[in-house]
């Protein structure tokens, strides 16, 4: 299904995979109002980091504050789960390669 902005927002969905596996599903939305205020920023942070790997970095070290922040993930345990607008689910362990 795609979200369109009909009321001045925009919802988007993050999904980020922790090295041990563990999932993190979230709904996230911006209003235009907050995305106008933020661009100038986003425009200072690329250019204080103009490689692409540095901007990975920075986007990972984002991303894992913010999840830790709002408690939104599971502790790693025998059986993962992972939250999905507060309900959580199964995922898959990690096969080891070798």
């Amino acid at each position: 299904m795609k979200a369109t902005s009909k009321g001045g927002f925009e919802a988007r969905r993050l999904t980020v995979t922790r090295p041990d596996g563990t999932e993190v599903n979230k709904m996230v939305w911006a209003s235009d109002e907050h995305q106008a205020k933020v661009d100038p920023s986003i425009d200072d942070i690329f250019s204080q980091f103009p490689d692409q790997q540095l901007r990975e970095a920075l986007l990972t070290r984002l991303t894992e504050r913010m999840f830790d922040e709002s408690k939104s993930y599971q502790e790693p345990s025998t059986q993962k789960t992972s939250e999905v607008d507060g309900s959580r689910r199964r995922t898959r362990p990690r096969r080891s390669r070798g």
